[in-house]
């Protein structure tokens, strides 16, 4: 049976070492004993889907994000489906490379896996937009290789584009720069200021906005993290400390939709993060049967928790809606 995969780039290079606090754009961040949890209203009728065994975690997560802000903006509780399928095969075209200076065996990797940056993402909904579900079905099959896109006719391309055209949008984007990876000297593409990345994604949350999250996976978290039984059962994601971990090597990169945050009751300036999944019912599997795990609990199977110190650890690359 061929192994899922997640989708996210992950340069040859980079690893989980400890990172010194990054520089952050100021930001006003929200309160820290306050709950946001902007996919509440939508639950019922926001059925998680799967990426199957496709890499394609970063175009879940990209358009979870933009039917959760769509739906926000209408002011109605119903979410219009958009197209993975369409932003998937967007991002691989070779006019949205990630402008990220990636040495061509970065590149060459891209092309080979299939993986794919939150940055190429970021440039199709600026240059094309996102159009909807219905005109290009996701494809998801057992038998299809991870990097597989389809291939579109003339008149299905140009009705995509069309539709897609009233869906552009222009995006806040960052990535860490690990000097072994990309080159550069700083931890962040770009300056951060002070504040960490939790405070920043619940600054955008406390605005209404959701975020995207690149996460590293690193091979000594495996037996926690994404695939660890915590995750599968209950959807709470638990990544060993970085001192616990016995091998820091990258092996791949998931993207989720943060959709929420969740207060620590023991400790004010940390908490976890809600998000919207890309493994459809078989994610937080057991929550409608009694999950065991206490407060705090994923919202609904499909989504999970992560907590506010793995994302400020783990999370390398991020993107949200610019303020208009």
């Amino acid at each position: 049976m061929r192994k899922r995969k997640s989708g996210c780039g992950v340069p040859k290079g980079w690893t989980a070492a400890p990172r010194e606090k990054g520089k952050l754009t100021e930001v006003t961040a929200a309160p820290a004993r306050a709950v946001i949890d902007l996919a509440a209203p939508y639950l019922a009728d926001w059925t998680p889907r799967s990426q199957g065994r496709r890499g394609t975690c970063t175009a879940f997560a990209v358009v979870a994000a933009e039917e959760l802000y769509h739906a926000r903006q209408s002011g109605t509780q119903s979410i219009v489906p958009l197209s993975e399928e369409f932003l998937y095969q967007r991002m691989r075209l070779e006019q949205f490379l990630p402008e990220l200076g990636l040495e061509q065996e970065v590149l060459d990797y891209l092309k080979e896996t299939g993986a794919t940056f939150l940055d190429q993402a970021r440039q199709v909904l600026q240059e094309e937009g996102l159009c909807r579900r219905a005109l290009i079905p996701y494809r998801s099959h057992p038998l299809l290789p991870s990097d597989y896109t389809v291939d579109l006719d003339a008149e299905t391309e140009t009705a995509a584009l069309q539709d897609a055209a009233s869906r552009k949008a222009v995006f806040e984007h960052n990535v860490w720069a690990n000097p072994d990876g990309l080159g550069k000297e700083k931890p962040w593409d770009d300056d951060i200021g002070s504040q960490t990345v939790s405070e920043i994604f619940r600054a955008q949350l406390a605005v209404g906005l959701p975020v995207v999250a690149s996460v590293m996976i690193v091979r000594g978290s495996l037996l926690n993290g994404w695939d660890g039984v915590h995750a599968i059962r209950c959807g709470k994601v638990l990544y060993p400390s970085q001192d616990a971990l016995y091998d820091r090597t990258p092996v791949d990169g998931h993207a989720v939709c943060i959709t929420g945050y969740i207060p620590s009751q023991d400790n004010p300036a940390r908490g976890w993060f809600m998000f919207k999944n890309s493994r459809g019912q078989q994610f937080a599997t057991h929550l409608e049967r009694g999950c065991p795990l206490d407060h705090p609990r994923a919202p609904a199977v499909g989504y999970g928790i992560i907590s506010t110190r793995t994302i400020d650890t783990y999370c390398w690359e991020y993107m949200y809606r610019a303020s208009e």
